[in-house]
């Protein structure tokens, strides 16, 4: 799946939204990927499901959790992993463009695969730090390639 081609299939409007999870994965080239996990400001969120966009909560950890889905894309309006809690407006705000696409930078999300510490998070980690290593990696700041 060409992650690029389904973002700009969504026409989402910039400042508005981050890929979150393996959409970094996939657009850096570190693994396919299936879907696209978006967390959205709240306006957003409500924009779309006015749109028609399925509606569906979910439990998550023990929390409910609202859920947007369109195609392959799936999106969110908050976000928490283990006891953290990080403003979706920080996140979106700091996210990483790679060829135009904020993205949840590469090192929150290696922060974020290790308190989790599912089984796919630990073979994405060893995937990440392989990938780091071979391109001397920049985990903060901005890319456009």
């Amino acid at each position: 799946m060409d992650i690029y081609k389904e973002i700009d299939r969504l026409d989402l409007p910039s400042g508005e939204y981050v890929v979150l999870g393996s959409g970094v994965l996939g657009a850096l080239g570190i693994r396919a990927i299936a879907d696209v996990d978006l967390l959205v400001t709240p306006r957003l969120f409500a924009q779309l499901r006015e749109r028609g966009w399925e509606y569906s909560t979910m439990d998550y950890t023990g929390h409910l959790r609202e859920k947007l889905t369109f195609g392959v894309a799936e999106v969110f309006q908050d976000f928490w992993y283990g006891d953290q809690t990080p403003d979706p407006e920080k996140l979106i705000a700091n996210a990483e463009m790679i060829k135009g696409v904020p993205f949840l930078p590469l090192a929150e999300l290696l922060k974020i695969k290790h308190v989790l510490g599912r089984p796919k998070d630990q073979s994405d980690i060893k995937l990440i730090e392989s990938y780091l290593a071979r391109h001397n990696y920049v985990l903060c700041g901005r890319r456009d390639e």
